[in-house]
């Protein structure tokens, strides 16, 4: 993005944390986050590691950190299914899907950002 802004990349950091409210290194951050959570729904992968190296983690401990920055919790909790039997995403509430489908996953992470 810097290079096809024609700027400096010290003014290009300047302009993108005064529109944005944080630095592009930031961005990227949650970039590298969502695309782990995008790839985990996939279900290409066959351990938590293979998906880290795959979303550009340099190693395990990198991505439970970082994972646990953004979502509060460590990746395992975060993506552990419900029980068959206990399967409360497929039952709704008050009649309506969407109350369920929220409670699954609302868009908003304990750091404060919408993903």
């Amino acid at each position: 993005m810097q290079r096809e802004s024609g700027l400096s990349v010290k003014q290009f950091e300047r302009r993108f944390k005064a529109i944005t409210g944080f630095p592009p290194k930031y961005f990227a951050r949650i970039a590298r986050f969502q695309s782990v959570k995008d790839s985990y729904v996939l279900g290409r992968f066959t351990s938590m590691t293979n998906l880290a190296y795959a979303c550009n983690y340099y190693d395990q401990s990198h991505f439970n950190r970082e994972f646990k920055e953004f979502s509060g919790v460590q990746p395992l909790q975060y993506f552990k299914r419900p029980e068959p039997e206990n399967n409360s995403f497929s039952k709704f509430s008050d009649g309506h899907p969407s109350a369920a489908k929220q409670r699954e996953f609302n868009g908003y992470l304990p750091c404060g950002w919408f993903v």
